[in-house]
């Protein structure tokens, strides 16, 4: 699945996310948060984080009822192998 999400930042993102300990979040439908302080990460680090939200993302694409645990095994798994140039197939299925 390609995506072409929609970021968003700023200080309403920041509180947002800070009340739930989040340096980002991904939202049906292509929206992903991210936190000011996710800039203050290396770069390697950085990139795992946008790529496990992007792998949210094909997962709300697809509505169901995964729990929640498995969903974010899969997404930090599909993070690790797209960072690696290893393909990875989502099929988590997550509630809108």
């Amino acid at each position: 699945m390609t995506l072409s999400p929609v970021l968003r930042v700023g200080s309403a993102v920041d509180t947002l996310l800070a009340g739930e300990g989040a340096l980002a979040r991904a939202e049906a439908p292509g929206v992903v948060l991210l936190h000011s302080s996710l800039r203050l990460l290396p770069e390697h680090e950085r990139r795992l984080v946008l790529l496990h939200e992007l792998a949210h993302l094909e997962q709300l694409a697809r509505p169901g009822g995964d729990p929640a645990r498995l969903l974010e095994e899969e997404a930090w798994e599909a993070a690790h192998a797209r960072l690696a140039g290893r393909p990875f197939r989502v099929r988590g299925r997550a509630r809108r």
